[in-house]
């Protein structure tokens, strides 16, 4: 009987010891729980809170008409063209299934691939509260069409972008450079560093040349609007913080005529 009491202690011995060790860990769950608690409402609120309201705001910015480049006579060298183009609000089309009405209904009526549309959609250089162009130069005929049916085109506009236009094709081309869309690398550039906060995804900047060189003078002051977003991510309200100003002309030392014949005598003698 006394080895039969024996067990029996020991075993209610191990059943007190895992009570106790199950309590033991439930007590250090809560403590974490209200460590972690007390650590995010307390100590980190300040920090959170700043997180918060940066998320709640976004900034979104225009893009302002770009400079002339002029040669030393005051000819122009590049200039901007207006560009009837086709945008797409993301606020607008914010599922698969509308934006692949939407391609294949703008694709049939522009003769633009799916897949053209798609990627300028879904470029990530973009900035989401404002609208994203994917097609230029659409004419007049589509124009109407789209505004005649634009239940059939929830969140389509057209507007008419600068473009830069290069009038003497590529003559100076190695001089003149180019323009395109800045990217994520170029933000963080040395280059664009002391002017950084004017520049946002997006954004055309000069590639190459004097484009690229001065392109803090030509491409002059964009507009910046203020956007506040809720948790959906929907703007609920906006505020003009700075208004818009063109960028300054460019004069070269560079002779177009000059230029011209210079550039005649080199294919000459390439082609001789």
């Amino acid at each position: 009987m006394s080895s039969y009491g024996g067990q029996t202690t020991a075993g209610i011995d191990r059943l007190k010891l895992r009570l106790a060790v199950m309590g033991v860990l439930v007590v250090a769950s809560f403590v974490a729980l209200f460590s972690r608690l007390w650590f995010l409402q307390v100590l980190a609120s300040e920090q959170y809170d700043k997180y918060a309201q940066e998320n709640r705001v976004r900034f979104v910015y225009s893009e302002p008409s770009r400079g002339r480049i002029l040669d030393r006579e005051g000819r122009i060298l590049v200039r901007n063209r207006g560009s009837n183009s086709v945008t797409i609000d993301k606020q607008v089309i914010d599922t698969p299934r509308e934006q692949k009405m939407i391609f294949k209904r703008l694709s049939r009526l522009l003769d633009v691939p799916i897949e053209d549309l798609r990627q300028r959609f879904n470029d990530a250089t973009v900035s989401p509260y404002k609208p994203v162009a994917v097609a230029n130069d659409v004419t007049e005929k589509d124009d109407v069409y789209m505004a005649a049916h634009s239940e059939d085109f929830p969140g389509v506009d057209t507007e008419v972008l600068p473009i830069r236009y290069y009038p003497h094709k590529d003559l100076a081309a190695h001089i003149l450079g180019y323009v395109g869309e800045i990217s994520p690398d170029e933000l963080k550039s040395e280059h664009f560093k002391d002017v950084r906060p004017s520049y946002g995804p997006g954004d055309l900047i000069g590639k190459e040349g004097v484009e690229y060189f001065y392109d803090r003078y030509l491409r002059g002051r964009p507009q910046i609007d203020k956007v506040i977003v809720n948790s959906n991510g929907d703007p609920v309200a906006s505020n003009r913080q700075q208004e818009e100003v063109p960028g300054q002309d460019l004069k070269l030392s560079v002779d177009l005529d000059i230029q011209k014949i210079t550039e005649k005598a080199l294919k000459a003698g390439l082609l001789a």
